[in-house]
């Protein structure tokens, strides 16, 4: 199927690559700060003796087990959503009149209503969330095949409610 037999265009649905490249800047630089400060402190205290009557575990460990935790998991947390920004780039749903366009790895595929079996939307729609993992729409389609959105999409559910309403004639 061509893309022409879809209908006019009625809305574009860019993946927001932007801001998911700004927050896995944001997360790997500051879990490398909280790595950078939390490992000299790990290790200029490790060759300190324990004292007779002192705690079997003092204030300072908390403090640099929280630096390397929490360092640890944004840095992860950052590699993931840089690699993700890089794994989805170009990616879009045009969404036309009788289906969708699906842009994904350089290549276009038309989906025409009729092709689609459910729509299954996830998560809180409210909630924006700085992950993309708050919410996510499930299209299914007939030939067993689907394919996700996340929040990271421009207008996620104004594409998930419209995508609903085209198939299941409802929002």
């Amino acid at each position: 199927m061509h893309t022409t037999d879809l209908g006019a265009l009625v809305g574009r649905y860019p993946v927001d690559n932007k801001r998911r490249r700004v927050l896995g800047l944001a997360y790997t630089i500051g879990g490398a700060a909280a790595l950078a400060v939390g490992i000299p402190m790990m290790l200029s205290d490790a060759d300190r003796p324990m004292l007779p009557g002192e705690p079997a575990y003092r204030a300072i460990e908390m403090v640099i087990g929280g630096l390397l935790g929490l360092g640890g998991l944004a840095v992860l947390i950052g590699v993931v959503l840089l690699i993700r920004a890089a794994q989805t780039r170009g990616h879009a749903i045009d969404l036309h009149e009788h289906g969708i366009v699906r842009h994904a790895r350089g290549a276009a595929e038309a989906i025409p209503w009729r092709d689609i079996a459910q729509v299954v939307r996830q998560g809180n729609p409210q909630n924006r969330g700085g992950l993309g993992i708050n919410f996510r729409c499930v299209v299914r389609l007939n030939d067993g095949r689907q394919f996700a959105f996340s929040s990271h999409t421009t207008r996620a559910i104004e594409l998930a409610e419209r995508l609903q309403t085209a198939v299941h004639g409802r929002p």
